[in-house]
């Protein structure tokens, strides 16, 4: 899970730092570093995090959020139409 995809997907899920922090016992500050790049999720963490985005998803009024395949498929669209594309 690429970071940018990870804040994409907690933001596009309606899921604030805090709240998904507390669902996988990590603190706000935690989700933060990992988002920007600073801590790196190991792939049990990785896991959970997958599964809070799921469990959340199930959660809530389909209507309102996207599924998480909508969420990959507007991340990849972003990612393929992004200008600064292949810039460093």
């Amino acid at each position: 899970m690429h970071n940018e995809n990870f804040r994409m997907r907690r933001i596009l899920q309606g899921l604030s730092q805090a709240e998904l922090g507390r669902r996988i016992g990590k603190s706000m500050a935690w989700v933060s570093l990992v988002e920007r790049g600073f801590l790196y999720p190991t792939p049990e963490m990785v896991t959970a995090i997958q599964k809070a985005f799921e469990s959340y998803s199930q959660s809530q009024d389909r209507a309102e959020y996207m599924s998480l395949s909508e969420v990959d498929a507007f991340i990849a669209y972003c990612r393929d139409t992004n200008p600064a594309k292949g810039r460093t």
